[in-house]
């Protein structure tokens, strides 16, 4: 089974990384969209240079919210996979001190493989609640799926949109919320990084 997680981890987030990168280290960023259009002087994203992030974030830069929507929506769900893959894969059998705190490898390679799965580890929880909200916004088979589930309207306004868009850009508990969502997003920007190098570093 570790074996299988780790070949769907790896042979996933080759195709995904890159794309995977740029949502989180934009979503990142807009988690504290409201601090910072209040800094800018702004009341409204749209009228914002923040809006170029939220494009990039949802839709790549496509102006259409077609092409780029999708392809945004596919890698999460890739990331979805590579998270439960590589929590599959890399969850220890017993948690040990070694497992919590990260120490220097005995080369760049191990340093890097010992950080990638270190962090993953903690931040695969707040990640895979960005990713599972974030497809409301990708998919609506999605959104039919969560009215299905949760016997609730998912039009915008609705109840559920204000839950969804707290999970999403964590901030249902202020800054409690919002800097383990910031750091669980800068680090999901990180790891496809890392996971590339250790891929091309291996093969070299």
């Amino acid at each position: 089974m570790r074996y299988i997680s780790r070949k769907i981890h790896l042979w996933l987030s080759l195709p995904a990384g890159a794309i995977i990168s740029i949502i989180c280290f934009t979503g990142a960023i807009l988690v504290f969209q409201e601090e910072i259009l209040f800094a800018m002087g702004y009341e409204s994203i749209r009228d914002s240079p923040l809006m170029g992030v939220m494009k990039l974030h949802r839709w790549l830069m496509d102006d259409t919210r077609t092409v780029g929507k999708v392809i945004v929506g596919i890698s999460t769900l890739f990331f979805i996979a590579i998270l439960v893959s590589g929590m599959a894969a890399y969850w220890p059998r017993k948690w040990k001190k070694k497992h919590l705190i990260m120490k220097k490898g005995k080369n760049a390679y191990q340093t890097i493989y010992r950080l990638h799965v270190i962090l993953g580890l903690y931040a695969c929880v707040i990640l895979l609640v960005c990713c599972l909200t974030g497809l409301m916004w990708s998919f609506q088979w999605y959104r039919d799926g969560v009215g299905y589930l949760f016997q609730t309207e998912v039009q915008r306004g609705a109840p559920i949109w204000k839950v969804v868009k707290a999970l999403h850009f964590g901030n249902y508990a202020g800054w409690f919320s919002k800097i383990p969502t910031f750091v669980a997003a800068i680090i999901g920007g990180l790891l496809p990084i890392g996971g590339y190098w250790m891929y091309f570093r291996k093969k070299k």
